[in-house]
């Protein structure tokens, strides 16, 4: 089965940032992994998770970047 593909919209409410701060993310190379489907940026939901899942585990040890934006 497919990866389903979230929003930048649902992303950003769920990590309760702007999608001018994901945009910026992206730009450095930094945030959730995202890829172009027509020219809209979309987030494969697993990868998306993933990511989510680390920084909230390097936050919690001390050792994670703190997202500023």
């Amino acid at each position: 089965m497919e990866d389903q593909l979230l929003t930048p919209r649902f992303v950003s409410n769920d990590v309760g940032k702007s999608t001018k701060t994901l945009s910026a993310w992206r730009g450095v190379g930094t945030g959730p992994p995202s890829v172009k489907v027509g020219g809209s940026v979309r987030y494969p939901r697993g990868a998306y998770y993933a990511w989510k899942r680390q920084v909230i585990t390097e936050t919690l040890r001390g050792d994670g970047v703190v997202l500023a934006g």
